[in-house]
């Protein structure tokens, strides 16, 4: 972009349900649980992770209003994440990780609409190991930028 140029953008979210449940090895159900099912592979539903969840909409939309918030891009280059802290209860020590993906989707009547995918999104206590770190907004951007 040169001058005043302006780039319409819209983003469309959406979340897996890796963001509320928990991978499942074993052959028994533990009693009183729930699954879910992602294709062929079922998942334990998680009521803390779906807790934290509730806070992912709301977040994205901040990020979008505010897109100076800072995210990185892991080492291999495929995700996107945010680290945070947020109200609900978390072991000491951990953060609340988000992982995402955003690719450009098309284009409608001159808006470029990229797509982020939330993968998975969870406390944990150990950093991710990332090579880059920019606004969010520069990274809608230069995704929007290799759309024609």
């Amino acid at each position: 972009m040169h001058g005043n140029d302006q780039l319409s953008l819209a983003v469309r979210v959406r979340y897996s349900n890796h963001c509320y449940s928990l991978e499942h090895y074993g052959q028994q159900e533990p009693e009183g649980s729930h699954f879910v099912t992602d294709g062929a592979r079922s998942r334990l539903f998680c009521p803390i992770r779906h807790e934290h969840s509730l806070s992912l909409p709301g977040l994205f939309k901040e990020m979008c209003e505010k897109p100076t918030n800072p995210v990185a891009l892991t080492a291999e280059a495929n995700w996107s994440i945010y680290r945070m802290q947020i109200a609900s209860p978390m072991f000491e020590g951990e953060k609340y990780w988000i992982f995402f993906r955003v690719k450009p989707l098309t284009v409608q009547r001159g808006t470029k609409i990229i797509d982020l995918y939330v993968e998975s999104a969870y406390p944990r206590a150990t950093p991710v190991v990332v090579f880059r770190r920019l606004p969010f907004g520069k990274l809608i951007a230069e995704t929007a930028m290799t759309m024609k």
